[in-house]
């Protein structure tokens, strides 16, 4: 997540523009665009845990 590089990493920081890059060219995602995607990946990461923890249940 680039969260967590923007803190592990002094190379890297902040303010970070996200950009969706196609055969169209690039589209820079603005704020709430990079809050859904923050969203849903969230959403994936509480999924994938869930999935684990129940493989060792």
């Amino acid at each position: 997540m680039l969260g967590a590089l923007d803190v592990s990493s002094p190379s890297v920081g902040g303010p970070m523009d996200l950009c969706r890059i196609t055969a169209d060219g690039a589209h820079h995602l603005d704020s709430e665009e990079v809050d859904e995607v923050r969203a849903q990946v969230g959403r994936w990461l509480s999924l994938e845990e869930r999935a684990l923890d129940d493989l060792f249940d």
